[in-house]
């Protein structure tokens, strides 16, 4: 297997682990996660809200994995 395979296995496995986790208030963890995606693509200059923001913390990230799964689905699609 590649290297790039491997890299998307993971990220799937993460995916499939983040939507099993729901249940278990992974809000949480996702809203913290939408947070480091902003932070990590504006190099720090801008910042979510802790409390205030949480339901757009969650969607970025919602919108981050969504990415990440079609990536995953079209770069395996191309690998196979």
């Amino acid at each position: 297997m590649t290297f790039t395979t491997v890299v998307l296995a993971v990220l799937g496995a993460l995916l499939v682990g983040a939507y099993a986790l729901w249940d278990l208030g992974a809000e949480r963890l996702l809203a913290s996660f939408g947070r480091f995606v902003l932070r990590a693509f504006t190099f720090g200059r801008a910042a979510v809200a802790s409390d205030s923001s949480e339901s757009q913390a969650i969607g970025i990230a919602t919108a981050t994995l969504l990415v990440i799964f079609i990536l995953f689905l079209i770069i395996t699609s191309c690998v196979h």
